[in-house]
């Protein structure tokens, strides 16, 4: 911790902040520009699992994970108003395991997310140093279904899929110099259904599809450098 303390010390120093200035006055040349940055947090929601195999009912799990990432964007400024485009990519490890127990007791199921990353429209008011704002527009994700079977010879098939769906969110921004800037968001990704075709006919009987439909929720937070 001490070593933290003094690296930010020392960053602040680099570039002629002394610490009892920051965040005390506006910032001078507003909020529009572009940035980038960093962010970190975690995510927890749910997955859905169907399948159309003789006797199948769907079940759900509860996902949960970290995640972290980059991001940049644009805003532009228009009196208190706030208009911006932000980009970000997102690793982690978010995952979870739909009860197939009720389908099979032998069998079982492990989804998972291995990236995400959304483009973003954003709007926002501007209240010197804070902005305040929400957003919305497309996700791209990237997941893994793990099958296994316990009996002896062991089946098992992995797929991993990429699909588009939806986020929204809102957050907030506090620039503690002209250039530096903390966030805090939350947004909420939906990634509608995901079919999977296994095609090793001993997986699922006649090859019967399974359909995951996961949404989650991500608290993250992180910094951005204005240029």
């Amino acid at each position: 911790m001490r070593r933290v303390s003094v690296f930010i010390l020392l960053a602040l120093s680099s570039t002629g902040v002394n610490a009892a200035d920051i965040g005390t006055e506006p910032i001078a040349t507003g909020w529009s520009g572009a940035y980038a940055g960093l962010h970190a947090g975690v995510a927890q929601g749910d997955v859905s699992l169907f399948t159309t195999s003789s006797g199948a009912v769907p079940t759900d799990d509860d996902t949960d994970g970290w995640i972290y990432g980059v991001h940049g964007g644009y805003n532009l400024q228009m009196k208190t108003l706030v208009l911006g485009v932000e980009a970000d990519y997102d690793a982690g490890d978010i995952g979870g395991a739909p009860d197939y127990s009720r389908y099979n007791s032998a069998d079982g199921y492990v989804f998972s997310q291995n990236w995400q990353a959304s483009l973003r429209a954003r709007i926002g008011v501007a209240h010197e140093n804070l902005l305040l704002y929400a957003n919305g527009g497309v996700a791209w994700g990237n997941f893994t279904s793990d099958y296994w079977s316990t009996p002896t010879p062991l089946r098992n098939e992995s797929q991993t899929q990429t699909h588009r769906g939806s986020v929204w969110g809102v957050g907030a921004e506090y620039a503690i110099t002209s250039q530096l800037v903390l966030r805090a968001e939350y947004l909420a990704y939906d990634f509608g259904d995901q079919v999977y075709g296994y095609s090793n006919p001993a997986v699922l009987p006649a090859n019967a599809p399974v359909t995951f439909d996961t949404q989650h929720n991500v608290v993250r937070a992180g910094f951005s450098y204005r240029f």
